[in-house]
């Protein structure tokens, strides 16, 4: 059965929508998931990227989606609704192959495989970010946080 995708914006709002990225081609898309028919009802304009296998967090509170640009070693975020990207940090990136966001912190943590470390950047000032652990990790692929429990 084929999937027809329909760009509806204020679909953002939605508190059930899902954040994937297609590997090979690049795209980051955000599809409604309370829609119980054949066609997939997009929440964000889609990311179009060069990069593959990006790491995405999403903050709900400023409605942002990050990302990992793997190529140009960036993490971007966006607004769900806009198509401008922005440079999130740019300095000291390897490969991101996982991050999370900290919402009751307001912080981003991220995974750097390169250098095989995790850090953590303020989402109100990216430039204040600092490396959390950096030994004994063997190949880190993601991360996740629970901003309630500590």
């Amino acid at each position: 059965m084929e999937r027809k995708i329909l760009l509806n914006i204020s679909a953002a709002t939605s508190s059930f929508f899902m954040i994937y990225a297609k590997s090979h081609s690049g795209i980051i898309r955000g599809i409604d998931m309370t829609i119980q028919n054949t066609e997939a009802v997009e929440v964000m304009v889609p990311v179009i990227q060069k990069s593959r296998d990006p790491a995405l967090a999403y903050d709900s509170q400023t409605n942002n989606l990050f990302y990992s640009d793997t190529l140009n070693f960036k993490i971007m975020y966006k607004k769900m609704h806009d198509n401008r990207s922005s440079v999130f940090v740019d300095s000291g990136i390897g490969h991101v192959p996982g991050m999370a966001v900290d919402w009751h912190g307001r912080n981003l943590y991220y995974v750097d495989e390169s250098v095989k470390a995790i850090y953590v950047a303020s989402l109100k000032n990216p430039k204040l970010k600092s490396l959390l652990v950096y030994s004994n990790l063997t190949h880190p692929k993601s991360i996740a946080v629970s901003p309630t429990l500590g």
